[in-house]
């Protein structure tokens, strides 16, 4: 009989919880890179034309991931806003960190990529395009000037992109920015002189409708006509093309900058499924096309052009990738590993532990090569549901394969029961702040009823 996954609450009192950070002289080295983190939400990484796309929906990242490194296996920690970036600020888990929605915030006592950077002597500044990131979030932290936008209309992202370029512009350095862009989240609503890019103009849906659409047919893909899926897909990809469209002016304002390197990074918080495993959106599962993100990596002089990764990294793995990078100690208690070293072109052995581990509120999951192939492994938090993938020959995930690799599937299975995950209602940290304004603002992107 298989024991189950651990269900102990480590139940951490993070109001109480201390983190060794490194000492820094709040003063940058002469040599210190500019780094700019962009999170494009909702960038599934088969979307783009350097994975793979038959569209090319945004030839600004294209060029980035020519000119610098792009990991070909890359993960979101969560298949939804708030966890997923709350990892990627802190470099830990989701149960570690303890954000899994609006509905908890993120600890002061979190240590956040900004200010690892502002106690190295950076100025830091975030500018955002989503509710989620309010000052009651705790996302802010660490930053000297963090604001966002949530014009849910046309353009959501451009008032944030122009902040970046502003800041970029002033060369106060060496600096830490954070960009996240919205457009490609529903509602699919970009500028009118994108939406039929890629698909011819359709009664089908109308872009301000999405949102309702997805809610009511999310588990109902014979609801939904080819017709609609093909105008749900052009608007989608039409909210790449305008966030590409922006960040060809943000990297003309990185390379406008030539007094020292500059570090860009760019990445998504997760993915959006259209019906490949029968659901519509994200926030839930943990299918190929909500976790599998874009990861790229761009430091001319430091990353060579054409570099392609095929080991798994999670992102909680780019803040100390990062941190590396610009040279700064990395504190203690930090969950994910630098990739630094293979960024460089070092040396690196293959590791066999190399894995990524993934949550969402209900679901569990691990992604690991093996001696015999790549593997994903999923599990419901109460073993409701189990799946294993094969994802080395099935890429997108389509058939369960446990029976045919019990090995496999026992090694995997203990591995995940291995680590202390845990339940998103044992935290403590619930928000009891959320205003009307707010509620509203959420319902408008499709995270309230």
């Amino acid at each position: 009989m298989r024991p189950e996954i651990p269900l102990t609450l480590m139940m951490l009192n993070l109001m109480g919880c201390t983190r060794e950070i490194p000492k820094a002289e709040n003063t940058a080295r002469a040599d210190a890179p500019n780094v700019l983190l962009v999170s494009i939400d909702t960038l599934r990484r088969d979307h783009l034309a350097s994975y793979g796309y038959a569209r090319d929906t945004a030839p600004a990242l294209t060029r980035i991931a020519q000119e610098g490194a792009q990991f070909e296996n890359a993960y979101s920690m969560a298949p939804a806003t708030d966890g997923s970036h709350a990892s990627l600020f802190t470099g830990r888990t989701m149960s570690e960190h303890g954000k899994f929605s609006h509905l908890q915030r993120l600890a002061q006592e979190e240590l956040t990529l900004a200010e690892l950077f502002k106690d190295n002597g950076y100025r830091t500044f975030g500018y955002t395009s989503s509710v989620k990131f309010n000052k009651k979030s705790g996302f802010g932290q660490g930053f000297d000037s963090f604001e966002k936008s949530i014009e849910i209309k046309n353009q959501r992202s451009r008032w944030a992109l122009r902040q970046v370029v502003k800041e970029i512009d002033k060369q106060q350095e060496p600096w830490f920015g954070f960009l996240h862009t919205f457009d490609p989240h529903a509602p699919y609503a970009p500028p009118k002189r994108y939406r039929n890019r890629w698909h011819p103009p359709s009664r089908a849906i109308k872009p301000q409708q999405t949102t309702r659409f997805i809610r009511k047919h999310r588990r109902r893909p014979k609801r939904v006509s080819k017709a609609q899926l093909k105008r749900l897909i052009g608007l989608y990809d039409a909210g790449i093309s305008f966030t590409g469209f922006h960040m060809t002016q943000v990297r003309a304002a990185v390379e406008a900058g030539p007094t020292r390197p500059t570090l860009l990074v760019v990445t998504s918080d997760h993915g959006e499924a259209f019906h490949e495993h029968g659901y519509l959106g994200h926030d839930r599962y943990l299918y190929e096309e909500i976790m599998q993100v874009p990861l790229l990596f761009w430091m001319p002089g430091t990353i060579a052009p054409n570099t392609h990764l095929e080991q798994p990294i999670g992102g909680i793995d780019v803040f100390p990738t990062i941190a590396e990078l610009a040279g700064i100690a990395l504190p203690d208690n930090i969950s994910g590993r630098s990739h630094a070293p293979a960024l460089r072109g070092e040396s690196v052995e293959d590791d066999p532990e190399e894995m990524v581990l993934m949550q969402s509120t209900q679901r569990w999951a691990i992604a690991m090569n093996t001696p015999t192939g790549r593997f994903k492994y999923t599990r419901h938090m109460k073993g409701e549901y189990e799946r294993l993938v094969k994802l080395d020959v099935d890429p997108t995930g389509k058939r369960n394969v446990i029976k045919e690799y019990p090995t496999e599937h026992a090694m995997l299975f203990n591995r995940l029961a291995s680590f202390e995950m845990q339940d998103a209602q044992g935290r403590s940290l619930e928000r009891d702040d959320i205003d009307a304004e707010e509620l509203e603002a959420l319902k408008a992107i499709g995270y309230v009823e």
